[in-house]
């Protein structure tokens, strides 16, 4: 070896072993830069195979309708991804003593969390709807101030990273510090996971499974003069819109028990009827139940007129889904009770003309003739108003209304 580098030093006039090393030290270098881009598609690749193997726990309807509900809170957030942190922070356990963060709950928060993202006033701190909408509600905060430091990387992830390790943690570092990877990537899988269920829109699903309206049909004979009396209770409730909402309800069913124990041709739920029914009636007897729907839904018009939106949607919200959760979701219906309009909305022109209705009357003017001994001729006012200066008559007709659908179209949330 020796002999070699005498003959290489003499030819060269150079040692080798310098330019070896300068050279071996470039390469080196170079394999160094290269190293995290190559780590991270490893690490990523990894990840992804475990995203794509967990499996979280059914859902209930009404959890999911709360999850949905809770999404309205900032554009960040869509069900798949808030379900998947529930279940990567609690497993969907709503009486979890300890969860991953430290909280608990089935969102996991503690103490100081809940004091500060409770929803609304004297709100339960083990009621779930309650915890998922204070999740929401921080993570979208978390999601502001890191848009405001500036730290790049997506968002949700970055925001799931404070969530588990603290804001301060993931500002220092400028991306997910390594307490909080393992975290983001177990939400991350289950919000894969959630995404590709039908319930959540998934493909050949629907967002949430609610009871199938039976085929639209014309109102029976013998409901007919109930759903006038109910649709005469005030003006933005009307005949069409009342048989619209036993159609969607029931069907028409007067014997037909909801799964939430809902009663009758018009699902009352127990709270409503007790607070809008007759004390004499029943919620199961149609000529009880009917009237009550208008009654009901003008009630709440007015009692709902503080929130914006539709007053007429949101009391439809309210009846199927209550009045308080209506106002704790700040008008927002969740998906069940949004099917629900979609079917009012499609029942309402089937059911505004119904074969089994009877025509309303016409009046029949008498001719006028020369000869009629009661003809006086063309009566002529002092001063004719030109027409088109006319004021339109509109006493004792109802004002002209938008349908439900396009009301369901026009955007008025956050």
């Amino acid at each position: 070896m020796s002999q070699v580098l005498r003959r290489l030093r003499g030819r060269s006039g150079r040692r080798p072993g310098r330019r070896l090393g300068r050279r071996t030290m470039a390469i080196v270098l170079a394999c160094l830069a290269a190293l995290p881009a190559v780590v991270a598609g490893i690490g990523w690749s990894v990840s992804a195979a475990v995203d794509d193997n967990l499996t979280g726990r059914p859902i209930p309807d009404h959890q999911l309708a709360e999850i949905v509900s809770a999404t309205s809170s900032c554009p960040m957030l869509t069900p798949a991804r808030v379900a998947g942190q529930l279940m990567a922070e609690s497993g969907l356990n709503s009486t979890a003593v300890r969860t991953k963060s430290g909280g608990r709950g089935i969102a996991g928060l503690d103490d100081q969390d809940w004091k500060r993202w409770a929803p609304w006033p004297n709100a339960v701190r083990t009621d779930s709807s309650a915890n998922i909408l204070a999740l929401a509600h921080q993570m979208c905060d978390l999601s502001g101030q890191l848009r405001v430091a500036n730290v790049p990387g997506d968002r949700w992830r970055l925001s799931l990273a404070a969530f588990r390790s603290g804001l301060t943690a993931v500002e220092e570092e400028r991306g997910i510090p390594d307490s909080a990877a393992d975290y983001v990537d177990e939400a991350v899988g289950y919000a894969s996971y959630y995404a590709r269920q039908p319930k959540f829109g998934g493909p050949g699903g629907q967002p949430v499974p609610t009871t199938p309206p039976a085929n639209a049909k014309p109102l029976p004979a013998e409901y007919v003069q109930p759903v006038l009396a109910a649709g005469k209770v005030c003006q933005q409730v009307t005949p069409a819109a009342v048989a619209a909402v036993l159609m969607a309800a029931s069907g028409f069913q007067p014997n037909l028990l909801g799964r939430n124990g809902e009663r009758g041709i018009a699902q009352f739920r127990t709270d409503l009827w007790r607070r809008y029914g007759p004390a004499d009636g029943s919620a199961w007897e149609p000529a009880d139940a009917i009237p009550a729907v208008g009654t009901a839904l003008c009630t709440l018009i007015t009692e709902l007129s503080a929130i914006s939106g539709d007053p007429y949607v949101l009391a439809l919200s309210a009846f199927r889904m209550g009045p308080d959760a209506v106002r704790q979701a700040g008008g927002t219906p969740n998906a069940a009770t949004h099917a629900f309009l979609g079917n009012v909305a499609s029942y309402t022109p089937t059911t505004s003309s119904t074969p089994d209705s009877p025509p309303p009357p016409q009046r029949r003017r008498r001719p006028h003739h020369p000869s009629d001994p009661q003809h006086r001729g063309p009566r002529r006012p002092r001063h004719q108003t030109p027409r088109q200066h006319r004021r339109p008559r509109t006493r004792g007709r109802r004002p002209a209304t938008t349908s439900l659908r396009s009301r369901l179209r026009t955007p008025a949330t956050p």
